[in-house]
Order: C-alpha cells, then sequence, then structure tokens
C-alpha cells in the first residue's frame, strides 16, 4: 500500500508545490490542499485492496486459533471452510461466498463515492 501512495505522491508535479509556495503556503496547507486532492484515486485503490484482503482474511485466523475460543477469532472465509469441510453443505457455502461479495462491492461503492471527485 505504500508503494500505491508513493507512486501517487511521485506522480504530483513539482511545480505545483512551487506554486504552492510562492503563493505563501505553508507544508500543511500543501499537503491539504495539493497532495491529498491529487492522492484521492491512489488512496482509493489502497483502500478498496486492503478492505478486500481484511475481509478474506483465512490464513491468520486459521493458523494461530482455528477460529478461536467459542468462534471469537473466526473470519466469514474461515466459518465457510469449516462450513464446507464439516458439514459438506455446498450451497450453504456458495450463500455465504455470495454475501461475502455483497459486502465487499458495497463497500466498495461508498468508497468510490465518498472519494470521488465532485468537480
Amino acid at each position: 500500500m505504500a508503494l500505491i501512495i508513493l507512486a501517487g505522491l511521485q506522480s504530483i508535479p513539482r511545480d505545483l508545490f512551487e506554486a504552492g509556495r510562492m503563493d505563501g503556503m505553508n507544508r500543511w496547507t500543501e499537503f491539504t490542499q495539493i497532495a491529498l486532492p491529487l492522492l484521492k484515486g491512489p488512496i482509493l485503490g489502497a483502500l478498496i485492496i486492503r478492505s478486500m484482503n481484511a475481509l478474506r482474511t483465512f490464513e491468520l485466523p486459521f493458523n494461530l486459533t482455528d477460529g478461536g475460543p467459542a468462534a471469537a477469532t473466526e473470519s466469514l472465509s474461515l466459518y465457510a471452510y469449516k462450513v464446507i469441510f464439516d458439514f459438506l453443505d455446498f450451497n450453504f457455502v456458495a450463500a455465504i461466498v455470495v454475501v461475502q461479495f455483497l459486502v465487499i462491492f458495497a463497500m466498495s461503492l461508498v468508497y468510490v463515492f465518498t472519494l470521488r471527485n465532485k468537480d
């Protein structure tokens, strides 16, 4: 994610920062008025990727706690794994995966509509 943000920062022309300094901007104002609006795209991409990875997490809860005491650390992916291998209920697992997709899709839409350019 840092590489995505770094690439976005490097794509901002230095002329904009120089013009801001000539207009009397300090570093904080340059960041909030120049850099942050131009980084909306890379931030949006990084946010969507990280959210998808967080909702699809499987390895850490499975390897460390196997769902934890009383399913305290059980993620949706781990729950689907347990259902399919313990009960062989393919229909229910397919429904779980569709719900997981819809949650990720809804979160992505919220991110896109929140961070879109209003110009």
